[in-house]
């Protein structure tokens, strides 16, 4: 029997929002390595955020907007890497997270998405 490391998401679960994902990551054997490979990835992508979090509360200061400082500096939000955090700065380590990511043959990833504005009906059992 083999082991598998299995790690499921979800996307859109609020009711607002059209579409609605959920993704499995399957790895079997190479997870220890896996992790290794991408971590260096989270690592950079943590270190911009954290950067340009400092940035931002200083260029706050400089305008003398003090209202939105605290809020900011006491965000204590646990960081992760999401598509909606994407942008110009960080998209290269995102991109090489992905090849990295390609790299491992044995890992494995499927999605389901679901669009909230399209009816479906069940026929036969299966979904149209």
């Amino acid at each position: 029997m083999k082991n598998y490391f299995a790690f499921i998401d979800e996307s859109g679960n609020s009711t607002q929002e059209r579409f609605f994902g959920l993704g499995l990551l399957l790895i079997d054997d190479e997870v220890g390595d896996f992790y290794d490979a991408i971590k260096p990835y989270y690592s950079k992508a943590f270190e911009l955020a954290r950067k340009n979090k400092i940035a931002r509360i200083s260029d706050l200061e400089k305008q003398n907007d003090f209202e939105q400082i605290p809020e900011i500096a006491k965000s204590s939000k646990r960081f992760e890497l999401k598509f909606t955090h994407i942008n110009s700065t960080n998209n290269a380590i995102y991109r090489e997270l992905i090849e990295e990511y390609l790299s491992f043959l044995k890992v494995r990833f499927c999605t389901l998405v679901v669009d909230r504005q399209k009816k479906r009906k069940l026929v036969n059992g299966n979904l149209r």
